[in-house]
């Protein structure tokens, strides 16, 4: 049998060690050949940090074809499945994927052509079921659609695939699939994997950096991915940092899909708003999770909006964690009332109610 995990980011190659422990707690792996495929920002050299191969059997990277041109990259794609002999293949082969956004992995997944399909959790994707915008869909249902036909396997919902099973940290994961799905729920604060990784000397430095830290700020490419302007989004940051506390030490994990220049732009504004502070920069490509889960980090966390927060109240609801999507609700293309809601419920505070 062939278990194959796609991983387009460092927080999706963190998770697939942690299914691989869920599975092999339920399942005899002995005679399973484990795969990781990694694309797109998972790519990054750091990355090797987070990867333990003792539970891979073959590490494979994916650049793909860098071109507007939809059919050489499914050309590209469908060659390189051939070549590594992951889709003609007489074992059965089930399919691990952090999210059914991206339409390049759909091409891999829908290229192997697996048995079963199995989806991770990405983020609040999993516990929101979002429909895509007008443009998203347009290009996604119509342009993409008619390129690739039955190719495509996610047009219009974000996590609508017909999935075999799931994996998540909490159990409200996927619940529009009903009570009946079949979920695991992944175990992050036993994990032996996190214990072994965070051992590396890399992501023992990280750690200590965290640890002299008393905030931490994680921005997000709120620009890059069209969810604010470049303008909205300083407004935003600038109001948010008059609430924030002033500490001596203040930490800044860029997120690995920022633009060089949105992030300077960003770090800027954090600056001049606490100039009277050592600002240390930690690594944007480690997962903010494997940073924050050590006890001895005992930082506040702020975000105007990212999904991480609510996995790390999850992992230390000890800390003080800040959100601030309300400094721009009046924005109607982000409004989101059930984020909100959802942040409540986690005990993750709005700096207006702080």
């Amino acid at each position: 049998m062939l278990k194959i995990f796609i991983c387009s980011t460092p927080y999706h190659v963190m998770l697939s060690h942690l299914v691989l422990e869920c599975i092999q707690e339920k399942e005899r792996l002995e005679e399973t050949k484990k795969i990781l495929i990694l694309t797109e920002s998972a790519l990054s050299n750091t990355v090797n940090e987070i990867i333990d191969n003792s539970f891979w059997n073959q590490i494979l990277r994916l650049p793909f074809y860098e071109t507007l041109n939809f059919l050489k990259t499914k050309k590209f794609i469908d060659s390189w499945v051939f070549q590594k002999n992951i889709g003609k293949t007489n074992l059965i082969k089930e399919v691990f994927i952090n999210d059914d956004k991206r339409w390049r992995n759909q091409l891999v997944v829908t290229g192997i052509k697996p048995d079963k399909l199995s989806l991770i959790e990405d983020g609040l994707g999993a516990y929101f079921k979002n429909k895509y915008n007008f443009w998203d869909k347009i290009y996604r249902g119509i342009v993409l659609k008619f390129v690739f036909k039955s190719r495509l396997m996610n047009a219009g919902v974000i996590s609508s695939i017909p999935a075999d099973r799931f994996f998540a940290f909490r159990d409200t994961a996927f619940s529009w699939y009903g009570p009946h799905r079949k979920l695991s729920l992944l175990d992050y604060k036993n994990s032996k994997y996190i214990e072994r990784i965070v051992q590396k000397d890399f992501i023992k430095n990280e750690i200590q950096k965290s640890a002299k830290v008393k905030l931490i700020i994680l921005t997000s490419p709120m620009t890059e991915g069209g969810t604010l302007t470049s303008a909205q989004e300083c407004i935003a940051l600038k109001n948010s940092t008059s609430f924030l506390p002033k500490p001596d030490f203040v930490g800044i994990k860029p997120h690995p899909r920022e633009k060089r220049k949105f992030f300077n732009q960003r770090l800027k504004i954090l600056s001049e708003a606490f100039k009277n502070s050592k600002i240390i920069k930690l690594d944007s490509t480690l997962p903010a999770e494997l940073l924050l889960c050590h006890k001895d980090t005992t930082a506040d966390i702020f975000s105007l909006k990212s999904t991480t927060l609510a996995n790390i109240k999850t992992i230390r609801p000890d800390l003080t964690i800040y959100h601030g999507a309300e400094m721009f609700s009046s924005n109607k293309k982000y409004s989101d009332s059930l984020l909100l809601e959802y942040f409540n419920e986690l005990g993750i505070l709005s700096l207006k109610d702080s």
